[in-house]
This record gives C-alpha cells, structure tokens and sequence, in this order.
C-alpha cells in the first residue's frame, strides 16, 4: 500500500503541526498530551534546562503516528518546535517539491496573521537523520531571527522511486529578539535535533 499524494498534501503544507511561531498552542482536539520522554531531542544550548511540552494523537486517514513537542526559554525566547510523522503499514510518503516560503511557513507553524514574515534563502544540508534536510531562515516581525526546517527519511521502497522515506520531520528555532541568524547558526540547529530510535 502507499500514500496517495493528493491526501499527503494535506497534512505536509497545512497546520497539522499546530503550534504557533508566537507561541505555543496546540490547536487541534485530537492531539494528547505526552507526559514522558516522546523520543524528540532538541540539543540547543537554549533548551538544556527546558522542559517540552509534549503530545500525540494516530491520525488513521492518513496512516500516520504523530508526534510533536515544543521548548520556549524563560522569557518567551528563544523558542522551536519539531513535528514528527511515522508512515505505518507499509504507507510512505511520495517524493514531492518541498518549498519553504512564508505561506508555507505560515500556514504550517501557525504565526499570527498580523507578524510580518520574511523568507531568505532557502539551502539543504546532512544531518545524522541523512541528507536534504531542508531549511530556511526567516525574520519573524521586526527583530526575531528564526529557521525553518523539513526532512524526509526512513526506509525507502525500491518498488516505488517517488517514495521519499516512511518518516518526516519539520520544525523552527527562533533566538533571541535582536540577535543574528547565519547560515551557520541555521545548519547548527539542523544538525541538533534527534529522533530516536523507538519513534
């Protein structure tokens, strides 16, 4: 069995994640609270004496075990969340464009509709889920640097070439009001995320 695309698109481009740039918030019912370890990591300095908010839900129509977990430092910042999709039952996802823009970004992460986003270059880069891990950085109002990022990874079905992996993650990180966003910050925080093994 695999993913039929048209219903793929539904859950990659739009707010299945549900939490917001500007805060975290959980916006969709079914979704449940995780009170212990959930298996996503995120080794940023920021974060090391943070505790996540956690939660998961099944999502049947699509064949996806879901996942997501969000860290906010004293103060509101800095601030990042991941996302995570498990393809169950043979499903994986199909290979398909992916673009980082601000609708995307928007849309996915649930920033409020009154902060101006502003998009830069969108790279790829390796991490230790493999390559094409895809990022973006982005300005979030007048002064908040952030990146956005989505990789696709897990088992590949030779069967099938437009299947990208049975696994996905996306997420953000936003420092501190006022401060820089390299490209090397970004590929840091790419490479500082884990998902381990159980997930």
């Amino acid at each position: 069995m695999k993913f039929r695309a048209s219903r793929y698109l539904e859950i990659l481009g739009i707010a299945a994640a549900a939490l917001a740039v500007s805060g975290c918030q959980d916006l969709a019912a079914t979704w449940q609270p995780v009170a212990a370890d959930d298996g996503l990591f995120f080794d940023m300095p920021a974060f090391r004496d943070v505790s996540p908010v956690r939660s998961a839900h099944q999502d049947s129509a699509h064949f996806t075990i879901n996942h997501q977990a969000s860290w906010t430092a004293g103060g509101g910042y800095p601030r990042g969340a991941l996302s995570y999709y498990a393809a169950t039952a043979g499903t994986y996802f199909p290979q398909r464009a992916v673009v980082l823009g601000e609708k995307e970004i928007r849309s996915t992460w649930n920033a409020a509709p009154g902060v101006e986003i502003g998009v830069y270059q969108q790279r790829t880069t390796s991490n230790s889920l493999g390559p094409n891990a895809h990022y973006a950085i982005f300005r979030l109002g007048g002064n908040v640097r952030c990146v956005a990022f989505v990789q696709y990874f897990g088992a590949i079905f030779a069967a099938d070439s437009t299947g990208v992996g049975n696994r996905m993650i996306q997420g953000y990180y936003c420092g501190m009001p006022g401060s820089t966003m390299s490209d090397a910050d970004a590929v840091q925080v790419v490479r500082s995320f884990r998902v381990k093994t159980r997930l």
